[in-house]
């Protein structure tokens, strides 16, 4: 996804309860890792605000151990990514 220089963004992960806790990357174009909820116990959600317009990569996963039979649960996760632009104070006026 691209992020753009001059706004607030919020990440948020929500996954079917099936699949336990659900980790989840924000990563640049290079691999570098900005930010992973394992180090935040797991957080479903991550607010930031770019300095740069910038392509990020997020990964999602399971950290779900597999069952006897050898297989792991499956399930939907969603993403949704959201923003509003920095700087502005008060109300947006169209007069």
């Amino acid at each position: 996804m691209i992020f753009h220089k001059g706004h607030d963004y919020r990440v948020f992960v929500c996954a079917e309860e099936t699949l336990g806790d659900v980790r989840f990357k924000i990563k640049t174009g290079t691999g570098d890792v900005l930010f992973d909820n394992k180090d935040y116990d797991m957080t479903s959600i991550w607010d930031f605000t770019m300095t740069s317009t910038k392509r990020l990569v997020i990964e999602v996963g399971s950290d779900g151990e597999a069952s006897d039979d050898g297989f792991t649960e499956t399930g939907c996760v969603s993403i949704l990514s959201s923003y509003t632009y920095t700087g502005q104070s008060g109300f947006r006026s169209n007069q």
